[in-house]
């Protein structure tokens, strides 16, 4: 049940950072640092893998864009665009650790097949646009999207305990010498 709550939250974020865009830019911003902040502090353990994992995703859509591969309206990188990336590795942090249990090739050409398709409902929706042909923009997504959930994969997979042993040393060091 928390799993389908989860994905349904992921869902409402995403359609306010691609419906709304800079027009729902606030409330997208808002509910992503509210979703961050309970986060941290039920000290998830994968809380940091996925800020830099969000940053990763960052990067790479910025070199999308400088490549052509994505366009926007205004040229330059949409800030929805990164409240939505730090949305899917929130979910992804989530959804990895129940889907482990799975075969990676099988993971990672599903990650292929739905985060491509997730940028071609956007062009649809007139979030994005590119400059090359859809075929040759969504096979690039594609095979970048099988590398990503991959990276994924390898980043999160070692994660299945309620603490993180090297995150939160010095905090149980602390509480030891405070006894």
């Amino acid at each position: 049940m928390a799993l389908v709550a989860i994905s349904l939250w992921f869902d409402l974020l995403w359609a306010l950072a691609v419906l709304g865009q800079q027009t729902w830019l606030w409330l997208t911003a808002l509910l992503v640092v509210a979703t961050y902040g309970l986060t941290a502090i039920q000290r998830h353990p994968l809380f940091e893998k996925m800020v830099w994992m969000a940053v990763v995703g960052i990067m790479i859509d910025s070199g999308n864009m400088l490549l052509g591969l994505l366009t926007f309206a205004d040229d330059q990188f949409p800030l929805w665009l990164v409240a939505l990336w730090f949305a899917f590795t929130w979910y992804a942090g989530h959804l990895l650790p129940q889907l482990n249990q799975y075969p990676h090739t099988l993971l990672c050409l599903a990650g292929g097949v739905l985060g491509s398709l997730s940028y071609w409902f956007g062009y649809r929706m007139g979030a994005v646009g590119w400059e090359y042909p859809t075929f040759i923009v969504m096979l690039a997504l594609f095979l970048e999207w099988i590398g990503i959930t991959w990276l994924l994969l390898k980043v999160m997979r070692h994660e299945k305990r309620t603490d993180n042993p090297i995150r939160f040393a010095r905090e149980r060091t602390w509480l030891r010498r405070r006894r």
